[in-house]
């Protein structure tokens, strides 16, 4: 009897029976047999030879035959791979490699055997074939036969764990998982379901690789709003609002990456960023073996494109990408704290407000380490104890790891808010030990930075030697004039230098108003007063350079104070401030929001940089002349060095810089310089590619005047070409015979 009881209870419940369905359409794909096989033809040209040699290669589990007709590599999932082709000539001759007639590099084949290694990309098709022509310049000549290259072996070796139809299949499976636990739910109320089922169902069938193209961004999409029904039908506990904040946030950053994660590319700052990843799986370490960010962000994106099977640029902007839902959590959490539902306008338009500074895209973890702020500080003066005060402390520490400026912005807004609870009626034991237990926390928030300059070799003279640098440079940023609204001629200009206007009045007004109250013994709200100090203190942040991208990193505490000051008031009231707010926002930053989504037709073009990009024509003319040169002067893939402005070239090639240094904005000294040197000497770099351009007009930075005794060095002992392909502004150097 109990046993009918459990069964019944089973079979009542949707969401088990969905589950079990969803167990079970798991294992009927799992089973399914796939393709694990390439095949590999001959080449089919008029001066091409048959095959000197046929031998069987099983490096990889792939297959591949002799046979007439183009090289032609069958089976191959999307992804990053690895064509090795063991080739000679008759005599020393250029070959061109081409993949699906694009130029992947140029090889000097000898008359010995050698293997030549190209990175290439495939893209997801439905055959997923890719066709590789050998062109040479001319014909050689083997006794009577005109031939190009003897071929030897090839060798298709995936990048990462590819499974060719793998992926696609799990990620069907958990689709029509959660379509299975939608309609077992809602069929018997909500009968248009299975129409919407069904009209899913004919558009697979339809339009196949559009919807294998939309299945991780469906799959999350439906799996959040599953669970955002779910979570609604239970109690309004704490863990069920950051469950629904948590889905609220994964929507909307899943929406923001199928539009944006294919778009643009910085050779700049993302490449920056880029570069310290790829060089992360490589056993490097940034302030050691590289200038770079601070180490727990390119650890976050090391081990997201570790995961993902990736080094490719796609691999980091998943890693921006979950970065990104970690801080639309956290500001879905402070707005229900504010008793701001989730399903009102009010909560909707903060939340697009909010997404309109998400940018530029390199620089999440900035962003995301303000809110953390916020929402730490707040959550310590709600309720000021011994042990909140120790995370509090904490959380200032682990700031401090992932940006070291953060941290001493942290740091004066922690002691000015612990200046304020200090204010409180306590006597001065208790002040003396919140302040000893703040500054313990900090230093345990710090440990992990601190184990890491001991244990691992000069990494800490590295850390040092930079944070010394800084202090001395004084800031981190190359100025610019403040854009003041009564200086600017137009309306668009004159809304974009209010912006650096009203929130320094609105944070100073504020706080006089907390003074006031507190003279007068009023009690205030603790989320006021953060956001006014996070705000106040991240104005150096701002004016440090004054433009969008920075004022972006340091505008979280205004809207949250916005949306505080605006809470207590009735709802058409706080409608029609976030609306003005939103607006606002949105007519400063469309340009922005725009590009970063879809550029325009003219100004657009499709290009392949480890992953295909839509990018505009600068960019793309940026990369095809990096390629060019590369291939010309370093078509065996060796050193190179492209600078100062253009780290991410060496992750297109997932090269190791020969400068410590890949991104030259401030001047060093003469010691520095001669480390350089020294790093140049035992690299031999095949060319050096020199942009003597300047940012913002300012002719102090650039390389010749930063790096002097670098630039002589390279003068010195290096050839100017004058290669056609290279710009006027830019300066290509070899090694002299």
């Amino acid at each position: 009897m109990q046993r009918l009881l459990f069964l019944k209870k089973i079979t009542n419940n949707p969401r088990i029976i969905g589950v079990i369905i969803s167990v079970i359409f798991v294992v009927m794909l799992w089973l399914l047999p796939l393709p694990t096989h390439v095949d590999v033809g001959s080449i089919d040209m008029p001066w091409v030879s048959d095959f000197y040699a046929t031998q069987q290669q099983n490096e990889t589990s792939y297959r591949w035959s002799h046979q007439r007709g183009n090289i032609i590599l069958m089976s191959l999932g999307g992804g990053e791979y690895t064509l090795q082709l063991v080739m000679r000539s008759v005599q020393p001759t250029p070959v061109k490699i081409m993949v699906d007639g694009a130029n992947v590099g140029t090889f000097a084949v000898t008359d010995q055997f050698h293997k030549y290694v190209i990175p290439i990309y495939v893209p997801w098709r439905n055959n997923g074939e890719i066709a590789v022509t050998i062109q040479c310049p001319q014909p050689q000549m083997d006794g009577k036969r005109p031939v190009c290259v003897a071929i030897d072996a090839v060798t298709v070796i995936p990048q990462g764990v590819t499974l060719p139809q793998l992926w696609p299949l799990m990620m069907m499976m958990a689709w029509v998982g959660a379509i299975v636990v939608l309609l077992w739910q809602w069929v018997r109320q909500r009968w248009w379901w299975v129409i919407v089922a069904g009209l899913l169902l004919a558009l697979y069938v339809s339009v196949h690789t559009i919807i294998v193209f939309a299945l991780p961004f469906l799959v999350v999409i439906t799996g959040a709003i599953v669970v955002l029904q779910y979570s609604s039908t239970q109690p309004p506990t704490r863990f069920w609002q950051v469950i629904q904040c948590a889905m609220w946030a994964a929507v909307i950053t899943t929406v923001r990456f199928a539009f944006q994660g294919s778009v643009g590319l910085m050779l700049e700052d993302e490449g920056f960023l880029w570069y310290g990843s790829q060089r992360i799986l490589a056993g490097e370490l940034p302030m050691r073996d590289f200038f770079g960010y601070d180490l727990p962000r390119y650890i976050w994106n090391a081990l997201v494109m570790l995961i993902v099977g990736s080094k490719g640029i796609y691999g980091l902007r998943i890693g921006i990408a979950l970065c990104e839902w970690v801080v639309l959590t956290m500001v879905c959490m402070i707005f229900t704290i504010v008793q701001i539902r989730w399903r009102s306008v009010v909560f909707l338009l903060g939340i697009v407000t909010v997404t309109f500074w998400l940018y530029p895209r390199h620089k999440i973890y900035d962003h995301a380490v303000v809110w953390v702020m916020i929402l730490a500080f707040w959550w310590w003066l709600v309720n000021p104890t011994n042990r909140r005060t120790f995370w509090a402390g904490i959380v200032i520490g682990v700031v401090t790891m992932i940006g070291r400026n953060h941290g001493v912005y942290a740091i004066c807004a922690g002691s000015l808010l612990l200046g304020y609870v200090w204010c409180s009626p306590m006597r001065w034991m208790q002040r003396i030990r919140l302040a000893l237990i703040w500054g313990c926390g900090i230093v345990v928030g710090f440990v992990p930075m601190v184990l890491a300059m001991v244990v691992i070799p000069s990494f800490g003279q590295g850390y040092i030697e930079i944070l010394e640098f800084f202090l001395w440079l004084g800031k981190t940023n190359l100025p610019l004039p403040i854009p003041w609204p009564w200086r600017q001629t137009n309306v668009d200009a004159v809304l974009v230098g209010l912006w650096f206007v009203v929130p320094v009045v609105t944070y100073v007004v504020t706080l006089g108003v907390i003074c006031w109250r507190r003279w007068h013994n009023t009690t205030i709200s603790a989320g006021v007063l953060v956001a006014a100090v996070v705000g106040l203190v991240y104005l150096q942040v701002v004016y440090s350079r004054a433009d969008m991208p920075h004022l972006a990193q340091g505008i979280a505490p205004f809207i949250v104070l916005v949306v505080l000051l605006t809470a207590y008031l009735p709802q058409r009231f706080q409608i029609a401030i976030m609306v003005v707010l939103c607006s606002w926002s949105a007519s400063v930053n469309w340009n922005m929001a725009w590009q970063s989504t879809w550029i325009s037709s003219k100004d657009r073009q499709e290009v392949t940089a480890t992953n295909q990009l839509t990018v505009p024509n600068a960019v793309a003319n940026q990369l095809a002349l990096i390629t060019a040169i590369h291939q010309k002067y370093a078509p065996n893939n060796e050193s190179f060095v492209v600078t100062p402005y253009w780290p991410g070239a060496y992750a297109l090639w997932q090269q190791t810089s020969p400068l410590y240094n890949t991104y030259i904005l401030y001047s060093f000294d003469e010691a520095s310089q001669n480390r350089e040197i020294s790093r140049l000497q035992q690299a031999h770099p095949r060319f050096i590619l020199i942009d003597d351009s300047t940012i913002d007009n300012q002719k102090q930075i650039r390389f010749m005047v930063n790096y002097a005794w670098v630039d002589t060095y390279i003068r010195t002992h290096y050839q100017q070409v004058n290669d056609p392909i290279v710009p006027k502004k830019m300066r290509l150097y070899v090694p002299k015979p």
